[in-house]
């Protein structure tokens, strides 16, 4: 089945160039590539309500597992039922409304030299294997993956006390990439104020 999305041209940090992604789930690869979680392909919606990604490697998602988990923090004993127990269906399991998320592994070769007629490079003792991980998850988990990492990259897990203002810490991104000496001073005040290490 095919559908039909609304692409834009992002810059990819991973590749260093611009490619083209669906505007619909677009917020959700920044936050991802900005936590250096790495992705090669995605949809908003492959199969109706399920948005497909795929991660570089098995590390890349357990990576992204580990930040959800993380920013859930305890909500995961306290209302494990949030959500339609999205803290177990994204390990999987079903959800009484929603479905599981769905994870696949697919094996690459390295170097990357595939086409029809030859997939092996010819020095066989230098192929690497490593599995890219296609995750389908439900669209009305989106929102809340999205507002979980952007909390996790902001405000650190709930409950641990190290939550920064997200005003100040704009502001700190702002002086940090500034020349300005007088700006310099503000930043170390911040960062005093803050107790950013």
């Amino acid at each position: 089945m095919m559908f039909n999305h609304k692409q834009i041209s992002v810059f990819y940090p991973a590749y260093r160039r611009t490619i083209e992604v669906d505007a619909g789930i677009a917020p959700l690869l920044f936050v991802l590539w900005d936590a250096e979680i790495l992705t090669c392909n995605s949809c908003e919606e492959n199969e109706p309500g399920i948005i497909w990604i795929e991660f570089y490697s098995a590390s890349d998602t357990e990576k992204l597992l580990l930040s959800i988990i993380k920013a859930l923090g305890e909500q995961i004993h306290s209302h494990p039922e949030a959500n339609d127990w999205f803290c177990y269906r994204i390990l999987g399991q079903n959800g009484n409304r929603l479905k599981p998320w769905i994870y696949a592994a697919h094996p690459n070769i390295y170097p990357t030299r595939c086409n029809q007629k030859k997939i092996y490079s010819k020095n066989l003792a230098a192929c690497k294997i490593e599995l890219s991980v296609s995750l389908r998850f439900p669209k009305e988990d989106y929102t809340i993956v999205l507002e979980l990492l952007q909390h996790l990259r902001y405000y650190g897990p709930k409950g641990d006390g190290s939550s920064i203002d997200i005003n100040d810490y704009m502001e700190l991104v702002k002086i940090h990439h500034s020349k300005s000496d007088l700006k310099r001073e503000k930043y170390m005040e911040l960062v005093k104020d803050l107790e950013i290490p």
